[in-house]
């Protein structure tokens, strides 16, 4: 299982973008998402828990895009994760 959530965690930090507005803000946070990621890869349910406003969009596009990486599971999980927003 851990090794599903390190292939999930991968994918969703490789498709994580910053908005035009969130970049020009110059605004850095962690967005806690949830989802559930169903047995044949999918997701649905994605919500924020946590995290900056402007970065919202971004963390649900981030696990929408990686979602068709995404590994099959044996049976639904909830699933919740970090996403770090950084500038260089």
């Amino acid at each position: 299982m851990s090794k599903h959530l390190a292939q999930v965690r991968r994918h969703i930090i490789k498709n994580a973008k910053y908005s035009k507005r969130a970049k020009r803000l110059r605004i850095e946070d962690t967005v806690k998402v949830k989802f559930t990621l169903l047995s044949n890869g999918k997701v649905k349910n994605i919500q924020v828990l946590s995290g900056n406003k402007h970065l919202h969009k971004s963390a649900i596009k981030a696990v929408e895009k990686a979602s068709v990486s995404f590994p099959k599971v044996s049976k639904s999980i909830d699933i919740i994760i970090p996403i770090l927003y950084k500038l260089i």
